[in-house]
Order: C-alpha cells, then sequence, then structure tokens
C-alpha cells in the first residue's frame, strides 16, 4: 500500500451558486472518494462568477455553510475590468483568494469568464505580483471570430460530422497553446515579481515546446505549468462519436501527442496535474453534437487513478506521482508546509491506496453529474481511506459522514492591504 499526502486539486469548478451542477457537499465527496483532500474552486461556471469582493464572498460564505468532506480553498477571476483594476485586485487578495485566474480564448458562454488579450494579461500582473499570489492563466490564446471560421470550415469545407470529436478537435489550432505561453513568457519579462502558471496544456508539439521552454527562462521559479488526465489518458481519435464527456478546452489531441505530453511532463517542463474539473447538466451535453455543447471534463474523483494508470505503464513511480498531484500544487498555491507533504507539524490530510490494484468497472461515481469518461474504463490504484484532518472521511470504498473538511484563506487575506499600503506611499 501507499500512504501519502492527500491531492491538491488546483483547479476545479464546482459551480455551486445558483446552480446544481456539483456543489460543495457533492463536490467534496467525489474528492475524498479519489484520494483529493484539498481542492480550488475556479471563480466561472456559478452565478455570479467571482470576480468582485462580494461576489467571491458569497462562494466563501455557500461553503463554509455546507457540509464540506474535504478543504476547499478559492481563485479570483480576472475580466478585462478587473484586470486594469488594482484596487479590486488588492480587495479579492484580501478577501481570501489563494489565485487569480483568468482565460484568453473563448469559453462557453455558460462560464461567465471573459477572455484577456495580452496587454491585459501584463497590466494584472504588477498588482498582483504584489500580493504575492499566483496568476493562473489557461495557457490557450485565441479569437472568437476564429473559432467561428474553423467551425464553419470544419463543417462545410471538410465535411466534417459534428457528433465526431474530430471535427471539436480542428477547431482547437495547436497554435493557439503557443501563443498563450508567449503571453505569459511577456508578462513574466515584464513584471519581475509575479508568479504565473499556465493551466491545461495539451499541446506537446515543438512550437509549444520551445514556448514553454521561453516562458520557464523569461520566469525561472515563477513559471509553473500543468496539465490535466484527460490529456494524458484520452485519445482524440479514439472517443467515440457523439461522448461530448471527452470534450475540453483545449481540446484532447492524438496519440503521438500524448506521448510527447507524458515526455514534458516526465522531464519537468510541465510541473504538475489537475483534473480541471468541470462538469455540467446532460441538456448542455448537447445530444452529442462537439460544437454546440458544453466544454469540460468531470474528473475530480479519478484524477489520481486516470493518472497513475498511464503513469505505471511509463515507469513513472508513486513518489513522483505525489509530487505531480500534491506537492508541487500546494506550493504553488501557498499551502506548503500545510498541505501536500507528510512531515512534521502538517496538516494530517492523508490518502492510503494500493497502486497494484486493478479496478474494473463500473466504478462508484460520486459526482453530482455522473458523466465522467473514466467511470467505464479499467483504472490502476483502489483507493482504500482517504484522512481529512486526521479523521477517516472515506474508507473501503464508502463516505464516514465526518466531515472535516474547511474554508481556506491566503495569507493575503491578512497581509495584501499592508503590502498596498508600503508600496504606493
Amino acid at each position: 500500500l501507499a500512504f501519502q499526502a492527500g491531492v491538491v486539486d488546483l483547479k476545479v469548478q464546482l459551480a455551486s451558486l445558483r446552480r446544481s451542477w456539483e456543489g460543495y457537499a457533492f463536490g467534496t465527496r467525489a474528492a475524498v472518494a479519489g484520494g483529493v483532500t484539498t481542492l480550488i474552486d475556479g471563480p466561472y461556471g456559478s452565478d455570479p462568477a467571482a470576480i468582485g469582493k462580494h461576489e467571491l464572498q458569497l462562494h466563501m460564505r455557500a461553503a463554509a455553510t455546507d457540509v464540506l468532506s474535504a478543504h476547499v480553498g478559492f481563485s479570483a477571476g480576472l475580466t478585462p475590468a478587473v484586470a486594469r483594476d488594482p484596487l479590486a485586485i488588492f480587495s479579492l487578495a484580501t478577501a481570501g483568494a489563494l489565485a487569480f485566474q483568468a482565460v484568453m480564448s473563448p469559453v462557453h458562454e455558460e462560464v461567465h469568464a471573459e477572455p484577456l488579450n495580452a496587454d491585459a494579461l501584463v497590466a494584472a500582473a504588477e498588482p498582483i505580483s504584489r500580493t504575492q499570489l499566483p496568476l493562473i492563466v489557461r495557457a490557450e490564446l485565441g479569437q472568437e471570430e476564429d473559432l467561428r471560421a474553423k467551425q464553419t470550415q470544419a463543417v462545410f469545407e471538410y465535411e466534417a460530422d459534428r457528433d465526431d470529436h474530430v471535427t471539436h478537435f480542428r477547431t482547437r489550432p495547436p497554435e493557439w497553446q503557443a501563443a498563450g505561453l508567449a503571453a505569459i513568457a511577456e508578462a513574466l519579462q515584464a513584471v519581475s515579481g509575479v508568479r504565473v502558471h499556465a493551466s491545461s496544456v495539451a499541446v506537446a508539439d515543438e512550437e509549444t515546446s520551445a514556448a514553454l521552454t521561453r516562458a520557464r527562462e523569461a520566469g525561472g521559479a515563477r513559471f509553473t505549468a500543468d496539465t490535466s488526465p484527460h490529456y494524458l489518458v484520452l485519445e482524440a481519435f479514439a472517443i467515440r462519436p457523439g461522448d461530448t464527456r471527452c470534450k475540453a478546452e483545449p481540446a484532447v489531441r492524438d496519440e503521438e501527442n500524448r506521448a510527447r505530453l507524458w515526455t514534458l511532463l516526465g522531464r519537468g517542463i510541465v510541473d504538475m496535474v489537475t483534473s480541471d474539473h468541470a462538469p455540467c447538466p446532460p441538456d448542455l451535453r448537447a445530444e452529442g453534437d462537439f460544437l454546440t455543447s458544453w466544454a469540460g471534463i468531470a474528473g475530480l474523483q479519478f484524477a489520481l487513478q486516470a493518472t497513475w494508470t498511464e503513469a505505471r505503464k511509463r515507469g513513472h513511480s508513486v513518489g513522483t506521482l505525489a509530487k505531480w498531484l500534491s506537492e508541487r500544487p500546494a506550493r504553488l498555491m501557498g499551502l506548503e508546509g500545510r498541505k501536500g507533504e507528510i512531515r512534521i507539524g502538517a496538516d494530517a490530510d492523508l490518502v492510503l491506496w494500493d497502486p497494484a490494484a486493478v479496478v474494473r468497472p463500473p466504478h462508484a461515481e460520486f459526482h453530482r453529474q455522473k458523466a465522467s469518461p473514466f467511470a467505464n474504463v479499467t483504472l490502476h490504484g483502489r483507493i482504500e481511506e482517504t484522512i481529512v484532518a486526521g479523521v477517516p472521511a472515506f474508507a473501503h470504498g464508502h463516505h464516514t459522514h465526518n466531515f472535516c473538511g474547511s474554508v481556506l484563506l491566503s495569507r493575503s487575506a491578512h497581509t495584501a492591504g499592508a503590502t498596498w499600503t508600503a508600496t504606493s506611499g
């Protein structure tokens, strides 16, 4: 058996306010069933999105008054207006956000996210650097008109079927990823103190690999990047027609790209793995239409098992997996010393699991929206027990109904205001 620090999932979309897509009770139940003891709820998906101090506090209050099986922290969202408003950025930091989150390419309208351009990203970087919080950016830079043109081209020029995943694959060109990373490198060069994290690295071609290297050279330790289990496990041409559970942005790519992505992860060019959990109700799956369906994969519960299933084939160890899923995400979010490691003084958030166990489908799925593409595949690794704050939250396939999760606030909730005064006075 393996005994390690609980998984820290830094990018989860629970869509808890005014919606029944996941929520904190269901989301944290699914989390502990997969060995996740800490998750960071993203700003988008809920109504309202967490793009202002009041809205962020609504999210925090909703979590604090719910039953939590795991710990929950929060990212604050950047819109073009917020990105150019230092006071708004500092108010979000003092409210307790653990990070800022932004997108730079078109997303489904239900997400309530407004893309930033490269100039807005640089504008936001300076005040964010004063908060000492990380800026998490989905590393894909594209325009709405480009997306619409490529969708039209896929349907009419290529005569592609709308229920074919390759149709969606063609609408998210790989150069968007390299462009997003170039914008991140520009922000790192422009603002010496900012920490920028490139999320959702899905492309591993030469151009993107070079862009990752340039961003690393520009930022050094201030630059980190993640990928997700669906990019490491799924393969574009193997997705069944109409299976929009597998639609993601950026898109899942081919087998050759998947192999190269594993190489980037193994070499440390990509640092960590996050589920990027983004569920939705069945009606947003658009009856199998990949062009209009919601883009988001339900993977919170299966992140550890799905990643390990492929990692073991490539000779990676359980210790390396713990770095990808626990230690490095905790450090990025300012939780080092408390989360992500087994050490004296750290919180007792732990997972006991069997890496050698083969778990065959169907799997008991605890997400509220039971539509994970991993629920019907053979996985390696069985979660035996998940411990949160020293108390078992999940054991031997069942929840214990011990709700020991808490709401996590950043250190900036106490220090950002003082930092602003000192640096602007």
